[in-house]
């Protein structure tokens, strides 16, 4: 397949269902406390990556809403409180992590109601 017909390589649900898998299976129950967070660091900081990355691919021309602004935006912010969240994980930050999922959460869950209806 064409490289750049993104959407010949994924499907973007697929894409979505995992990153929702990151936040509701591995994110959200690293959280409960800073200690669970500390032990559980690297897995936040992988799946945070991931995440990062994923809301970089979902924006590529060939994905439904590439040129949205509205949805380029929430991706956006996705991308960026993903990398604060890998920040905070590296430096096992856990109010800044908690914050992050937070803004993270928040964006997908604006991102739904304005996209799925």
């Amino acid at each position: 397949p064409d490289v750049d017909s993104s959407q010949e390589l994924v499907d973007r649900s697929q894409l979505m269902q995992r990153m929702e898998l990151a936040v509701e299976e591995v994110i959200a129950p690293c959280l409960p406390s800073a200690k669970v967070f500390r032990r559980r660091g690297r897995d936040v900081a992988h799946e945070a990556q991931l995440l990062a990355v994923l809301a970089k691919v979902i924006i590529k021309k060939g994905y439904d809403y590439h040129d949205d602004e509205g949805f380029v935006d929430y991706a956006r912010q996705l991308r960026e409180a993903s990398v604060s969240l890998l920040r905070a994980a590296q430096e096992q930050d856990y109010p800044a992590a908690r914050s992050a999922v937070g803004r993270m959460t928040q964006s997908c869950s604006t991102c739904h109601e304005d996209f799925r209806g």
